[in-house]
């Protein structure tokens, strides 16, 4: 799976495919999508297995991309200062990584043998890193700025 932080993009797409079968993907995370054409080039030119964005619901979102399969996020950036500071006015982390994208806002999802590629691809015009795997069990695992994990 790839993540792409996509804050100037409304992006909303989901595509109706088996990603059971994709139980150990990449995640890729992107800190900014200048252009809709970046995730239009993706779409045409890789095989693309599902597309979410992180916006109110933070990353719960994940869960609307097919049942049956979860997400290990375990290499997130360090987040934005804003979101500390909200962290800091007593707001438990777990309702954190649950309302606010923490500075995540897409994800894409490819299979492993595309990853490198892809990241390459994305790389050209933004920057961005692999940051967890889509796995069997439906849930959602983030390892959180803290180091400390919690799951949806």
């Amino acid at each position: 799976c790839r993540v792409l932080n996509g804050r100037k993009v409304n992006v909303r797409a989901m595509l109706d495919i088996d990603l059971k079968a994709y139980s150990n993907e990449n995640m890729e995370f992107l800190k900014e999508i200048k252009d809709i054409k970046d995730v239009q080039l993706l779409k045409k030119d890789f095989n693309i297995k599902g597309l979410a964005h992180i916006t109110g619901g933070g990353f719960t979102n994940l869960n609307r991309l097919k049942d049956g399969i979860g997400f290990k996020i375990d290499n997130l950036p360090e987040p934005q200062d804003i979101f500390k500071f909200i962290y800091q006015q007593d707001v438990p982390l777990k309702e954190m990584y649950k309302v606010f994208n923490m500075g995540i806002g897409f994800v894409v999802i490819v299979p492993p043998k595309e990853a490198e590629n892809v990241l390459k691809e994305l790389n050209k015009t933004t920057e961005a890193s692999i940051i967890g795997k889509v796995i069997s069990e439906e849930k959602i695992i983030i390892k959180t700025f803290e180091g400390t994990e919690i799951e949806y």
